[in-house]
């Protein structure tokens, strides 16, 4: 490891290695890097353009080149890279579960390495060496709008349902192909019944549809077709996502529900009752019907007896019931207006203002779903917003409440600035605030070395201990170098370590990691963790390019010979031909 880390350049581990041997190192003795996640832990990834938090088990089933992985980079940004490799380790039974003041958690070997702070620098910390109090690195942004889709083509996600609209372009395939050669590609006795006159016809389904453009090698446009079943109401093949449908899937995900045969949302403010009617007449080519309902007071249900809108809102992940809730995936690569909108509507339905003259301005989501407050927390993320997660029971409806909390005052400005939550309340100005997250200690001696204080400043020479937002300031008012201005500036937030706890598994069970060059971080658990990557390939490619004047020994867990190439082969992803290189193995 000592070699990778004292290549400042940001380059991929087994390229630093290479380095190292070019400059003169006669030996390398090389120790396997085993740190791990549990199987059941969440990273995530972003795969078709679709950001996904997913068990990092399953990340082997995805067959993907192009698997992109958010990381923060040298300069400290976070980005998207390449998933470079994906490693499976053996069977383990010890592990960590680290858990942080704003809620967040993870579970890894206890050798697993995560980020904290040191001298002004993002540093590495194993999971085992972690103590209540010390500095832990979260990301304090995610990427936004790297999927800012403008409409969404129903045709890929409602492939049950059938067209209305598209008889030219069936026209043109059957002369193209010929009516005996149609019938027998869609497995019909006559292709015209999806030509009749509109009292008889019979809508093509959209898999046959398809099926048939691609035998007659025809090219379709969508923009005036409908999709929808046999007699039900339609949606268009297109859907535009925009600020309006954006806030009507906020609404459900915090409001609706699914019953057998339509779509319900409920809510006791005539003002979102309104807006709701006018996007589903507007977008949805329906009006619902509205009723008004007693309860714990007043409240009007709009219902949707529509089931082609019934079946986008569950294949889009929105959940069925309240426990079952979720974010879109697609929300999150769209823009911050977008995601804004989003919010908009989730927080009208289960959203509070708390302004309160002893603890100040506090913005917070209450959901039973445990899911949903978990993408919550990653979705402010991409907004550049740290929420804390804190969970509470509750004795009326017997059951646990999850809230996602807002309470940092220029985060909360930032988000009414941005959305109407139809609430008006006067924000209380406080003073100062005495939360410890995204604080840190230094040296002043080091402190010096980067910075220039004026004299409003010099406090910080005697106290040795800032908050990261105030560093910003005195970056922006002082002379400093690029490094100081680099860590200041960074996205990524100073969280504290709340309690470890070392956890035994009852059987043995695989870990896996992820190896992401040449940034070698990755974000995962609950609400969002960095994380250090594996470096077991790269270790084994310095043992294979060790030149002839060159001495490499590394160290590798297997029972026997098989056991090694088990390890290298099939778990590293390493060519049997490179497997070849090793000229001895030595067994203890």
């Amino acid at each position: 490891r000592s070699v990778i880390t004292r290549v400042e350049a940001e380059l991929p581990a087994e390229e630093a290695l290479r380095t190292a041997l070019r400059l003169g190192d006669s030996c390398l003795i090389i120790g396997e890097v085993r740190s791990s996640l549990r199987g059941d832990q969440e990273v995530l990834v972003v795969h078709d353009g679709i950001l996904k938090r997913m068990q990092i088990a399953d990340v082997e089933k995805i067959r993907d080149e192009n698997l992109l992985v958010p990381t923060l980079d040298k300069s400290y940004k976070v980005r998207l890279e390449k998933l470079h490799h994906f490693v499976k380790h053996p069977k383990r039974k010890l592990f960590v579960e680290v858990v942080t003041q704003t809620g967040r958690r993870v579970t890894v070997t206890p050798e697993h390495s995560v980020f904290t702070v040191k001298d002004f620098k993002v540093v590495e910390m194993k999971a085992e060496d972690l103590k209540p109090g010390d500095k832990i690195v979260i990301p304090a942004k995610l990427p936004s709008g790297f999927y800012d889709i403008e409409y969404l083509d129903l045709t890929k996600i409602l492939q049950d349902f059938r067209l209305e609209g598209v008889e030219e372009y069936v026209r043109k395939a059957i002369k193209k192909v010929g009516w005996k050669k149609a019938c027998k590609l869609l497995g019909i006795s006559d292709v015209y019944m999806y030509l009749r006159p509109e009292k008889k016809k019979c809508r093509i389904p959209v898999k046959k549809f398809k099926k048939l453009m691609r035998a007659a090698n025809l090219k379709f446009e969508l923009e005036n077709v409908r999709i929808k079943n046999v007699t039900s109401k339609e949606l268009p093949a297109l859907l535009p996502i925009n600020n309006d449908v954006c806030r009507f899937l906020g609404y459900y995900v915090s409001e609706g529900w699914c019953e057998k045969d339509k779509l319900v949302l409920s809510n006791s403010k005539e003002e979102i009752i309104d807006d709701i009617i006018s996007i589903a007449k507007k977008y949805f080519y329906t009006r619902p019907r509205v009723r008004k309902t007693k309860g714990w007071g007043e409240s009007y249900q709009v219902v949707f007896n529509h089931s082609p809108l019934r079946a986008l809102i569950i294949k889009l992940g929105c959940g069925r019931v309240s426990r079952e809730k979720r974010i879109p995936p697609i929300i999150y690569g769209l823009s911050e207006n977008k995601i804004y909108a989003f919010l908009e509507g989730l927080y009208r339905g289960d959203g509070c203002l708390v302004v309160s003259e002893s603890s100040g301005n506090t913005l917070k989501y209450s959901t039973k779903s445990l899911n949903l407050a978990n993408d919550l927390m990653y979705l402010l993320l991409s907004l550049g917003i740290v929420a804390t997660f804190r969970k509470r029971y509750d004795k009326r409806y017997d059951n646990w409440l999850y809230e996602v909390v807002v309470k940092r005052r220029k985060d909360v400005r930032k988000m009414l600035s941005n959305m109407d939550l139809l609430v008006q309340k006067e924000l209380v100005e406080k003073q100062f605030s005495h939360s410890t997250l995204n604080t840190f200690s230094f040296d002043p001696v080091i402190l010096a070395q980067h910075v220039r204080l004026k004299r409003k400043f010099r406090h910080l020479k005697r106290l040795g201990r800032c908050s990261k937002y105030y560093l910003q300031k005195v970056v922006n008012e002082c002379e400093v170098d690029d490094e100081i201005r680099k860590f200041a500036d960074g996205e990524f937030f100073i969280d504290e370590v709340k309690d470890v706890r070392f956890v035994i598994s009852r059987w043995p069970e695989y870990v896996y990691d992820l190896s992401v060059n040449p940034t070698e971080n990755f974000i995962g658990g609950f609400g969002g963790i960095l994380l250090h990557n594996t470096e077991a390939l790269a270790l084994f490619e310095a043992m294979r390019v060790g030149a002839l004047a060159n001495v490499v020994a590394g160290t590798i867990h297997g029972e026997s010979a098989f056991g090694v190439y088990d390890r290298v082969v099939p778990d590293l992803g390493v060519p049997p031909t490179s497997f070849k290189a090793i000229d001895l193995i030595t067994i203890c």
